[in-house]
């Protein structure tokens, strides 16, 4: 970032799903001299909760068309009745998506192994930051990478 100019980048603490706008919002009235505040949501929470609350006064600078990172993660095909873990912020929509599954909140910090362990046959992964870690929780165990599979949403939404 300093080779680019940003000499004082702040990281705001994470906070609970639907809260991001109001905090971004809050941060930069309480911060005035700051140039720009940026947050990270899903685009599902984003558009409702600023239509509920014009007032935060956040605008959508970036968004992901086509591809998303969003996958599954299983060590099987998922059968009806499978309880698949998501983030509270993706629940709604994956079980949209996969209407023969129970799709449920589960913690970030344990979704790996818990898919691992059993607690779900499916768990939501970013394909570019928590496959890796996966994978590598896999060959820790002494269990085969390979053995997941991932479906990634592009080729389960008609």
């Amino acid at each position: 970032y300093q080779s680019k100019g940003i000499n004082n980048l702040q990281f705001l603490p994470t906070c609970p799903v639907g809260e991001e706008a109001a905090r971004v919002r809050s941060f930069q009235n309480d911060n005035p001299s700051t140039l720009a505040t940026l947050g990270s949501v899903e685009q599902n929470i984003f558009t409702p909760t600023l239509y509920d609350d014009p007032s935060l006064n956040v605008t959508a600078v970036a968004s992901m068309f086509r591809r998303s990172p969003l996958c599954i993660a299983s060590l099987g095909p998922l059968k009806d009745g499978d309880v698949i873990g998501a983030h509270g912020d993706t629940v709604e929509l994956l079980q949209r998506i996969f209407p023969k599954q129970k799709v449920v909140a589960s913690p970030r910090g344990t979704k790996n192994t818990d898919l691992l362990d059993g607690t779900y046959q499916g768990i939501q992964a970013y394909t570019t930051t928590e496959v890796p870690a996966l994978h590598h929780l896999m060959e820790s165990r002494g269990m085969d990478p390979n053995a997941v599979t991932f479906q990634v949403l592009e080729d389960v939404v008609e």
